[in-house]
């Protein structure tokens, strides 16, 4: 029969081992939940972070579309934009020179007055009025003056139509330019085609001196344009 002393000494004994075997236990299984929770965790941040990098992927690629699009919208629009202005402003400078020499239609036979008529974009009705004139120089200048200021004001009216559909796509600085240029080339067209065609009080030959005044905003807004499509020819790198 066991004493008091064997039977407490025991039951620590076995207390001891089985208290060993839960803490083994508890360390293994333990160990195991931490791992596969840090696991599941960095497997949801790795996920999150896919589609985090995807997202950006596609905001990205979204912006360099629409700006590449824009660029080429530009490279577009600028080159027929500064071809229109240049044709304007020299059609204007034209339509009010003053010093121009014309062929001495006066002092022509029968048949060089034929073979003027013949280079003209008169209509047959102008030629047959010049046909009989006598003098003949001075319905002749009307009508190439005329040729002249209507062909201005149609160019005028090309490049304000031009501007209007596709100012949106122009950066503001230079659209601002543009908009002034291209305003005041129409005011001078309206005014010399009133003072010619409609008789009003004035002579056309004075507003050459306006169109000349452009000619400093006319240079800018060209170095400004050739900036600006040279700078889009520029990796994005840079």
């Amino acid at each position: 029969m066991l004493t008091i002393q064997e039977w407490f000494l025991s039951a620590i004994a076995i207390a001891g081992g089985a208290g060993g075997v839960f803490f083994l236990l508890f360390q293994f299984v333990g160990k195991t939940w931490l791992e596969n929770k840090f696991t599941q965790r960095l497997d949801y941040l790795r996920h999150q972070h896919d589609i985090e990098v995807a997202r950006l992927r596609v905001e990205i690629d979204s912006m360099l579309n629409g700006t590449l699009k824009l660029q080429e919208k530009e490279f577009e629009i600028l080159p027929k934009f500064w071809e229109l202005l240049d044709n304007c402003f020299l059609k204007t400078l034209f339509a009010t020179a003053s010093s121009l020499s014309y062929a001495d239609i006066d002092r022509m036979n029968e048949q060089q007055v034929e073979e003027l008529l013949d280079k003209t974009q008169f209509p047959a009705s102008q030629k047959a009025r010049i046909r009989e004139a006598n003098p003949k120089s001075d319905l002749y200048i009307s009508y190439l003056t005329f040729e002249r200021v209507q062909d201005a004001m149609e160019s005028s009216i090309e490049l304000g139509n031009y501007l209007s559909l596709n100012g949106i796509l122009i950066p503001v600085e230079l659209k601002d330019k543009l908009v002034s240029i291209t305003t005041s080339l129409a005011e001078i067209n309206h005014r010399v085609r009133a003072i010619f065609i409609h008789k009003v009080p004035g002579s056309i030959y004075d507003f050459n001196v306006v169109v000349e005044g452009l000619r400093p905003l006319l240079k800018e807004i060209e170095n400004n344009i050739q900036k600006r499509l040279a700078s889009h020819s520029k990796p994005f790198a840079d």
